[in-house]
């Protein structure tokens, strides 16, 4: 296994990092594989990490015989990700540094990079389903007919407001007008459904997502390709690659997007986590290494 580290100064933010595992064993019996992983637990620095992150590396590596080094990967990416802005701290010169990271974790096909992914990140998506079924409930209904209500009395009122002739009951008449698609609007936020994280996502969508689940959002997937080819611009008619949205949400830059055809999008201080796995063939390309 092979990790190279870059620590991205001039961006005001946390480490980059590069993780390839390549296995030495790739027969199907189970000794073999079980004796590669246990051989390459020293290439990893375990000992860096806390002791409870430890022992669920060393738990999902012994479970699923895995590489130490992919558990691991992820274990740092998912707790970046939980972070997330819950934290900053002071660098130079007054400024300040999220705790999110970008983790890409290289390795031979048939690793296991999806497994680990799934059982490091399984976390993330349970507390995305029980919100979702949460919001579902309560906040969705709720929210959908307190705006149909507002939406009927600015209809009304917008019709009393044509017929009436003195200009001071019509300012009153829009004041109220005013309010109410303020509050159509709060509506309208409480309808967009929890969400944190995401896999196969284009860069437009990948800046909404941040807009939505206020600036936060943790990319993480077991298998890089999709990702990749979308920040290379596979999918783009005019081959524009689409790294913007994650230089900034790396560095924590504000986003700004105006297209024609697209709703604007804002965000003060983006904060996106990125983890994903890939294999050697895979990754090699897409992208060179």
């Amino acid at each position: 296994m092979r990790v190279r580290t870059r620590h991205r100064s001039e961006v005001g933010n946390c480490a980059s990092a590069i993780v390839e595992f390549r296995n030495p064993a790739q027969q199907a019996d189970e000794s073999l594989v079980h004796e590669a992983v246990t051989a390459e637990e020293g290439d990893f620095p375990l000992d860096c990490l806390p002791e409870p992150v430890r022992n669920i590396v060393r738990a999902v590596s012994d479970k699923l015989q895995t590489p130490f080094s992919l558990a691991a990967v992820n274990a740092v990416g998912v707790l970046a990700a939980s972070i997330g802005t819950g934290l900053q701290i002071r660098t130079f010169n007054g400024e300040k540094t999220s705790a999110n990271l970008y983790l890409v974790a290289i390795a031979t096909t048939a690793t296991g990079k999806s497994r680990v992914s799934k059982a490091l990140g399984g976390g993330f998506e349970q507390l995305e389903e029980q919100s979702f079924e949460d919001w579902k409930r309560s906040t969705k209904t709720a929210a959908e007919n307190e705006m149909a209500v507002a939406k009927k009395r600015v209809d009304r009122l917008r019709d009393k407001a044509s017929k009436e002739a003195d200009d001071a009951k019509r300012a009153t008449i829009n004041e109220q007008i005013n309010c109410l698609l303020q509050e159509i609007e709060r509506c309208g936020e409480r309808l967009i459904q929890p969400k944190y994280i995401c896999q196969d996502t284009t860069e437009p969508a990948l800046a909404r997502l941040l807009m939505y689940n206020k600036g936060k959002m943790f990319l993480h997937d077991g298998e890089a390709r999709a990702v990749f080819s979308n920040i290379l611009g596979k999918h783009e008619k005019d081959g524009e690659t689409g790294e913007g949205v994650l230089l900034k949400a790396f560095s924590g830059d504000a986003l700004r997007t105006d297209r024609i055809g697209r709703d604007a999008v804002y965000v003060k201080r983006p904060c996106l986590t990125f983890c994903d796995s890939g294999s050697v063939p895979v990754l090699t390309s897409e992208i060179a290494i």
